[in-house]
Formats: structure tokens, sequence, C-alpha cells
């Protein structure tokens, strides 16, 4: 991964519960929620970062096009394990939040250091 490029973000991003919507793919239901804001290159690779450390990549994948993010529970999990599933998008999201914010400190606009060292 490269040095990531400013990415300002008005206010912290967090997930637009409204937005949460839901497919059927098989044993599976495929949901998509929309994130608050429109988050920059910054922030994207702070959270792909984030993603990273947490060994969640794959689990929470984020359409930066679209400012979505994805996930998947099995049908017989029920609406527990949603609700589990979005409480750990929310702590991926401040993590990421936090990284952001320590590798563009007051108006940066470029970290201080390799982002991939993180």
């Amino acid at each position: 991964m490269s040095t990531p490029v400013s990415g300002q973000v008005s206010g912290p991003v967090r997930i637009d519960h409204a937005t949460l919507r839901s497919e059927p793919a098989g044993t599976h239901t495929r949901y998509t929620v929309s994130l608050t804001g429109r988050p920059g290159a910054g922030w994207q690779a702070a959270y792909a970062a984030a993603c990273d450390h947490a060994g969640l990549a794959r689990m929470f994948p984020l359409d930066w096009g679209r400012g979505t993010v994805t996930f998947s529970c099995r049908v017989v999990e029920g609406p527990t394990h949603v609700i589990e599933m979005l409480e750990r998008l929310e702590d991926l999201l401040v993590s990421a939040e936090r990284r952001y914010e320590a590798w563009y400190p007051e108006g940066l606009t470029a970290p201080p250091f390799s982002a991939t060292a993180s």
C-alpha cells in the first residue's frame, strides 16, 4: 500500500443506520449501509489499515465510490447478530478515525511517516 494522500473529512465518518438494506444471498443475507460524509483518500487508507490491523478486511469491504460498507450474516443468526455486526463496524470506524487523526494532525496534508508502518 502506498502512502495515502490528503483526504479531509468534515466530522467523524459513521454509519447512516436509516440506509441499512438487505438482500438474500443463499444461506446468507447481504447487508449494505451508507456512511455519513464522503471520506477522502486519506480516510479510506486509514480505514483499510484499521481493517487489516483488526483482521476484518474481508468482513467489511468499503465501496469507495458509493460510500457504503457491506457485510453478510447467515440467515439462521438472526437480527441480534446483525446488530452485533453493526456495532463491530462502528468500532472499526472509530479506529479508522483515530488512525486518520494520527496521520493528519492539525491540517497536515500528508502523514509524517509511511502509512504502511502502522
